[in-house]
């Protein structure tokens, strides 16, 4: 027992020791006030310890009891379960003094278990409002038209783009929708524009002629703002140059 005791003793004194030279700049700094606390535990131990051992021995000497088993220490004296009955917790060992209930805190958690549970309303579910819809016209091709169009498409200025078949007369196509569309909307062509050449014309001749004869002989209708006129191979002739489309007749 003085060899155990001597180490014990020897022990504490260390961790005295240690605790004294924990300056700020260690990390066990924060530490310190729960250190001196666990060294002064180890100390009680040590000595109630000594005096259970010495008390048991004389009782043992005289024959007048028999020999008690060892005290637990303080520290496991003071180790108390803590377990709650929310789910999503589980049971920890804490360590330290059991914590007296006082008689304020004992009345409050006696009023708290009489007060009968508030019940939680029940929401109504929200009723959806059905969804405005906007009005849709649907127009589909039907005849020529939907064996000439190969597809639709919306412009960024928000006009029908009709993609006509390669081959197809884009005049014809133009005319029935004119006829049909008359006064309500804007029907033009985007083909391809090329420059077209009127060769071996008069010296004389005047861009409302070459209008009106693009138009009577070729079925194209051409801006008479937009013919200019150049000279021409032979003496005398004249070449008339517009913009155009690719049609037929070229």
């Amino acid at each position: 027992m003085s060899i155990t005791r001597s180490i014990d003793v020897a022990m504490a004194m260390k961790f005295r020791l240690f605790i004294a030279g924990i300056t700020k700049k260690s990390r066990y700094f924060g530490s310190v006030p729960m250190l001196r606390e666990v060294a002064e535990v180890l100390e009680r131990t040590l000595s109630i310890n000594e005096v259970d051992a010495g008390t048991q021995a004389a009782e043992v000497e005289s024959g007048g009891a028999r020999p008690m088993k060892a005290r637990a220490s303080v520290v496991q004296r003071c180790t108390i379960e803590t377990q709650t009955e929310a789910g999503g917790f589980s049971t920890q060992t804490k360590k330290g003094r059991v914590p007296k209930e006082r008689a304020a805190t004992k009345e409050i958690n006696q009023q708290v278990a009489k007060q009968p549970k508030k019940l939680i309303a029940l929401r109504r579910p929200r009723l959806r409002r059905p969804k405005a819809r906007l009005s849709v016209i649907k127009i589909s091709a039907v005849g020529e038209v939907e064996s000439n169009i190969v597809r639709t498409r919306r412009a960024g200025d928000e006009a029908l783009l009709l993609n006509v078949k390669k081959g197809a007369d884009v005049r014809e196509l133009l005319a029935s929708f004119r006829s049909k569309l008359e006064g309500k909307t804007t029907v033009t062509t985007m083909e391809p524009m090329v420059t077209v050449e009127c060769r071996d014309l008069d010296q004389d001749a005047t861009p409302d002629q070459v209008a009106r004869a693009m138009l009577e002989q070729h079925q194209v209708e051409v801006s008479s703002s937009a013919v200019l006129f150049r000279r021409g191979r032979d003496l005398g002739t004249t070449v008339a140059v517009f913009p155009g489309t690719v049609c037929r007749w070229y």
